[in-house]
């Protein structure tokens, strides 16, 4: 599923659709990435895999908060999607999916388990 996520949002950024949206599901891909591995490493000994997770989320925000390009689908149709409002839209949206997901990621292994008694 995550591979489906980053797949959609990789192709919309780069076509310029959509940016907010696209920019949320990479946020909360990434963080989905970060909080699988972190709890294991700790942030202080992160593993280069980590700090890309980090990087490649706050690129990602960069693009919500300064908006598509001059040639992006957005900006073609008038779309104006860049600023503080749709930056911290996005931030926020991602988090809320991040943060979901993660939640239910913690829950399934003590359901199995509960499952298999």
């Amino acid at each position: 599923m995550a591979a489906l996520c980053e797949t959609i949002s990789g192709v919309l950024l780069a076509a310029g659709f959509a940016t907010p949206a696209a920019v949320a599901i990479v946020v909360s891909v990434m963080l989905g990435c970060y909080g699988d591995r972190a709890p294991r490493q700790g942030l202080l000994r992160a593993k280069r895999r980590i700090r890309v997770c980090l990087v490649l989320a706050a690129a990602a925000l960069t693009l919500a908060f300064t908006g598509p390009g001059s040639l992006s689908f957005d900006a073609l149709a008038g779309l104006p999607r860049g600023g503080t409002i749709w930056g911290i839209g996005a931030l926020v949206a991602g988090l809320l999916g991040g943060g979901a997901a993660l939640l239910e990621w913690r829950k399934a292994p003590l359901q199995q388990t509960a499952n298999t008694k």
